[in-house]
C-alpha cells in the first residue's frame, strides 16, 4: 500500500520472543519488510492460558494499548486450532477481514488496486449506512516472513484506510500468524489495530477485532462465512 511505506522508512526488528509463551523460546529477532512489520514495538495482550491440557484455547484476550498520536490502540492476541498452512489461507480470504455487523452492502473486493493507492494485494471498499452515509477503502497486504506459502513459518499482514470518509482520519492494523510452539497443530494470533475518527471508542475496535478473528477461526475449520456479498 503506498501510504504504508510512510510507517517506516527502515526495517524493524521485533523479538519473536515477545509473540510467544513466556519462556517457550530463546530471544530472537525477526526482520519485517517496510510496511509489514507489527504497528507496535510490544503486543501487550495475552495469550489465552492453558486449559486442561490445551496450551492454547481457541480464543482471543483483547487489551487496551492507550493512543498513539490521536489514534487509539487495542490490541489482541489468541490461538486458532489448525496448522499454519490453513490459517495463512484464510488470512488471505477478503472475507476474514470484515465485520458484517458494523457495515451494509454492498461490500466489495477490488482484486487489482491502483498501485498509485493501494502496493497490496487487493483492496476492499466498505459501506456505512447512517445518517450520513460512510464509505472507505482498505488496502490489504500479506507476505510470509519465514517460510515458504505452502509450508510458512511466519506471516504478515498490514490493512490500512487508503480513501474514504473524512469522518475516518486514520484506521490500520496488523496482524502476526506463528505455529504454537507446544503444538505446531495450533496457530498463534496476534492483532494491533489503531484508529482515529469522529468516533473511535475502544469497543468498537475490540467488536471489531472479535468480529475477524471468528471469521477467520471459522474459515480455518471450513465454516462457510455469511454474508458472503461479493
Amino acid at each position: 500500500m503506498s501510504s504504508s511505506k510512510t510507517v517506516s522508512s527502515t526495517t524493524l526488528l521485533v523479538v519473536a520472543a515477545s509473540a510467544a509463551v513466556s519462556g517457550c523460546f530463546d530471544t530472537a529477532a525477526t526482520p519485517f519488510p517496510p510496511g509489514l512489520e507489527p504497528l507496535d514495538a510490544t503486543n501487550v495482550a495475552s495469550f489465552p492460558p492453558a486449559v486442561d491440557g490445551d496450551p492454547c484455547p481457541e480464543a482471543l484476550v483483547l487489551a487496551r494499548a492507550g493512543e498513539v498520536g490521536r489514534a487509539t490502540v487495542v490490541h489482541a492476541r489468541g490461538c486458532v486450532h489448525a496448522p499454519l498452512d490453513v490459517v495463512w489461507r484464510a488470512i488471505q480470504n477478503p472475507q476474514t477481514g470484515r465485520d458484517p455487523s458494523s457495515t451494509d452492502p454492498p461490500f466489495m473486493v477490488i482484486a487489482a488496486p491502483s498501485p498509485d493507492e493501494c502496493d497490496g494485494d487487493y483492496e476492499t471498499q466498505l459501506h456505512v449506512d447512517d445518517v450520513v452515509d460512510v464509505d472507505f477503502r482498505l488496502c490489504w497486504r500479506h507476505e510470509v516472513i519465514e517460510g515458504t506459502d505452502e509450508a510458512p513459518l511466519l506471516t504478515a499482514t498490514r490493512w490500512q484506510k487508503v480513501w474514504g470518509t473524512t469522518i475516518i482520519t486514520s484506521l490500520e492494523g496488523s496482524l502476526l500468524a506463528r505455529p504454537h510452539p507446544d503444538d505446531p497443530s495450533l496457530t498463534m494470533i496476534e492483532y494491533e489495530y489503531h484508529f482515529d475518527a469522529i468516533i473511535d471508542d475502544p469497543e468498537r475496535m475490540e467488536a471489531y477485532l472479535t468480529a475477524i478473528f471468528g471469521r477467520l477461526r471459522d474459515d480455518a475449520h471450513g465454516v462457510m462465512l455469511l454474508p458472503a456479498d461479493y
